[in-house]
């Protein structure tokens, strides 16, 4: 499909720990058939690989800089602990992603990002689109209780997932015409939970997906096209996998995903241009 004018394609990557892989593999499938991306906003892991991909525009870069880094350098930048308000401070991990997104600023991306965020006090969902992007991706991807909350432009923040697990809000904000959402607080992963144990841990993280799921639902309402990779193999945020070194199979699950949604997506962008031309 060549690029056509006057036609703005948002992608809004959403939260869900590791499976986040799966947006690497929307991405390398919407690179492969010429579907231009011009705007992304992403939320926790969604902001982690649309960063990357914003400042890189290139999905196997996304790929090489993410799924080989092994399992050791992961738990060094993991080291780095708090048990102030969370475990883990994540000050290593943000000076990690500076060095890799060489201290950007959003201005200096090649494609135009949004993080998304949740207000600590106020339970806001709040979009950040200025400033030092590595700083506004550890605020969206401050997962409670694990991480130290982020202190950002006077406020307090934590998760994006917590308030806005798809930002489709934001890539609307952007002014995209047209609003492709990856949504992996999906039902294939939320019904993959009920066959885990009903321990203290189980039960924590059944309750946090069911709101997260939940909220996801009503987050997409305004995209065009929704694409849900099947990862019920996943357990709670993924973590499972990761430490299997198996983030390839995600991403395939992501490129399955994307194939299926291609004749939908070709389906919206044809009847813009045919509503424009009316």
């Amino acid at each position: 499909m060549t690029e056509k004018k006057n036609l703005k394609i948002g992608l809004a990557l959403g939260g869900g720990g590791s499976r986040g892989y799966a947006h690497i593999g929307v991405l390398k499938v919407l690179e492969k058939n010429n579907i231009p991306i011009d705007c992304v906003a992403g939320t926790s892991a969604g902001a982690l690989v649309g960063a990357i991909y914003s400042f890189f525009k290139d999905s196997k870069k996304v790929e090489e800089v993410t799924v080989n880094n092994d399992l050791s350098k992961l738990l060094t930048l993991a080291m780095d602990f708090s048990f102030e308000r969370g475990i883990i401070k994540g000050e290593k991990i943000k000076e990690f992603l500076s060095r890799l997104l060489e201290n950007s600023s959003f201005g200096s991306l090649k494609i135009p990002f949004r993080a998304v965020a949740t207000d600590f006090n106020t339970a806001e969902s709040i979009i950040i689109k200025e400033g030092d992007v590595a700083s506004a991706v550890q605020a969206s991807a401050t997962f409670p209780l694990v991480f130290k909350p982020i202190k950002l432009f006077g406020r307090c923040f934590w998760d994006g997932g917590m308030s806005d697990p798809v930002p489709v809000d934001a890539v609307k904000d952007m002014n995209a015409d047209i609003i492709i959402a990856v949504n992996l607080y999906n039902k294939t992963a939320f019904d993959a939970g009920q066959k885990t144990k009903e321990g203290v841990y189980e039960i924590a993280a059944r309750s946090i997906e069911s709101v997260q799921y939940n909220l996801s639902k009503e987050c997409l309402r305004p995209a065009d096209v929704v694409i849900e990779p099947n990862i019920s193999g996943l357990g709670f945020l993924g973590l499972d996998r990761l430490l299997k070194g198996r983030g390839e199979s995600i991403i395939k699950e992501g490129e399955k995903a994307a194939i299926k949604a291609l004749p939908e997506i070709r389906e919206k962008i044809d009847l813009h241009y045919q509503i424009e031309q009316s």
